[in-house]
């Protein structure tokens, strides 16, 4: 069973203790988002080929990425296509304890995460 847990830097990830492995580090699930996928990835992408930007994330788990690279994207004016794989999409339980709207200092984007988690995924 999937748990939640709170990270290092005060934000939630998810824990599966059947394979002993989180979503995200324990050290803290919104910095690690926001220095791999935003600082060095998003950011990098867009200072370099500039602010129409294709985005494929494999592996949407729980959505984080997605929701930092729309804020982002919101701040610098970047247009973007996200493209997201899942294989296995979380559950609506599942996202109610994670709190990234707030965590991000956008509390007003939870409807916006909780959508993205409502497209049809296949």
């Amino acid at each position: 069973m999937t748990e939640r847990i709170t990270t290092g830097d005060g934000s939630a990830t998810l824990f599966v203790p059947a394979l002993n492995e989180t979503y995200h580090s324990r050290h803290g699930a919104l910095a690690e988002s926001r220095h791999v996928f935003i600082e060095a990835g998003l950011k990098a992408a867009f200072l370099k080929f500039g602010t129409r930007l294709n985005v494929l994330e494999v592996g949407f788990g729980t959505g984080l990425n997605a929701l930092l690279t729309l804020q982002e994207a919101r701040k610098h004016g970047i247009e973007l296509w996200y493209t997201a794989l899942e294989l296995n999409p979380l559950s609506p339980d599942l996202l109610d304890g994670l709190d990234y709207a707030r965590a991000s200092g956008h509390p007003d984007d939870d409807a916006i995460f909780r959508r993205m988690h409502d497209i049809p995924f296949n």
